[in-house]
């Protein structure tokens, strides 16, 4: 059976749309105002700021989100109401981060967002602390102690995964179904005694192509997928059928059914959690929930013939024709999976999926135990 498949390209346009453009950092001026120090961290774009405030030594961190370009020098002397420097460099793939290098006399500080960006102020308690009154007149001269040159310390490197935020993935793998086995047994009048018919379905499954698009929020990802494999089945029939003339002598027959196939499709949303995440290796478990659509293949009718002396061997089963019933149903199951980055932009993930679905066969009377695993291995690309 072929289905035409017109969710792939929309998922992947949707996705694509998440990767909205980020803010940059244009400028940073300052100037003196009274007894205040103020700086001007002027950013182009929508963003949202933390602070931080770090010591040995003392610095004032502003980190900017999400904000990928940075267009100020990393490194600016200052030495102004006790900001000696202030520094600039990329946190994260999405963070900028501004260093403020403050002496021992650490000043107050105050954060206000401004129309074009964030303004940092800085002032002394009490107003700037005097400068040490000159030695007495006659006073010894001494040499001032030589303090050890110290360097701005650098902007913090990132200790997490160097990943951009979006996603999209492609994989391809197996489905292998847990509960193959489907049966059911009916019975007729006939010649005055019964005639039964036991069916039995043996389902299995072959390869799957999986879809994926989603972003990650630090230790969590989440996004929608999309997968694709077919339905197996081969069906196996007996047939009792009593003898037209002995009362209690029933003839047992058999027959196979042609080669069924169905095409089968799951569309589904996820949310992965962090359980192990490096630089390069992270491990991710999570949950999956959404629908599971196709077909489901059974016999519908048949007919025989028989001629004398009636033994089962004379039986001929003819005209054998079958019914599809289309399903959809809900979804549900967990993932475990291992990701590899080779850069920001490129990872291998092999990752085992366990779904749960229970379609119901109107043919049959019963449900179809899909309970099935799904490992796929396959590459996805960051940006």
């Amino acid at each position: 059976m072929k289905k035409s498949i017109s969710w792939l390209p929309l998922l992947l346009a949707a996705a694509a749309a998440l990767g909205a453009q980020t803010a940059h950092l244009k400028e940073i001026s300052y100037h003196r105002d009274g007894d205040k120090f103020v700086v001007d961290v002027i950013v182009d774009g929508a963003f949202s700021h933390e602070i931080l405030v770090l010591n040995f030594p003392r610095r004032l961190v502003l980190d900017l989100t999400p904000v990928e370009k940075i267009a100020v020098p990393p490194h600016t002397s200052v030495d102004n109401l006790g900001v000696l420097n202030i520094r600039t460099g990329q946190f994260s793939p999405r963070t900028a981060r501004v260093v403020f290098d403050l002496d021992e006399r650490t000043p107050a500080h105050g954060v206000s967002p401004i129309p074009s960006g964030v303004r940092v102020t800085f002032w002394y308690e009490g107003g700037e602390p005097p400068l040490p009154p000159p030695p007495p007149a006659g006073a010894v001269k001494t040499e001032p102690a030589k303090v050890p040159e110290t360097r701005p310390a650098p902007v913090e490197e990132p200790r997490g995964p160097i990943r951009s935020d979006f996603f999209l993935g492609a994989r391809g793998g197996a489905a292998l179904l847990l509960k193959s086995q489907l049966s059911r047994e009916s019975a007729f009048s006939l010649f005055g005694e019964t005639e039964a018919l036991l069916e039995n379905y043996t389902n299995t499954s072959g390869p799957v192509l999986d879809f994926v698009a989603g972003k990650y929020f630090h230790k969590i990802k989440a996004g929608a997928g999309l997968t694709i494999w077919s339905l197996k089945q081969k069906g196996e029939f007996g047939l009792s059928i009593p003898h037209p003339y002995l009362m209690n002598s029933p003839r047992d027959v058999s027959f196979l059914s042609d080669p069924l196939k169905s095409g089968q499709l799951n569309v589904y949303a996820f949310v992965e959690f962090a359980f192990y995440d490096s630089e390069s290796f992270s491990v991710w478990a999570g949950v999956l929930a959404g629908l599971s659509k196709g077909a489901f293949q059974s016999l519908n009718d048949y007919d025989y013939s028989e001629s004398s002396p009636y033994t089962a061997s004379d039986i001929v089963i003819s005209n054998v024709t079958y019914v599809e019933e289309a399903f959809t149903e809900l979804l549900f199951g967990g993932t475990l999976a291992f990701e590899y980055r080779f850069n920001r932009a490129l990872s291998v993930v092999l990752e085992t999926k366990m779904m749960y679905a229970n379609p119901k066969i109107p043919n049959l009377g019963l449900r179809a135990n899909f309970l099935q695993v799904q490992p796929v291995l396959g590459l996805q690309v960051n940006f």
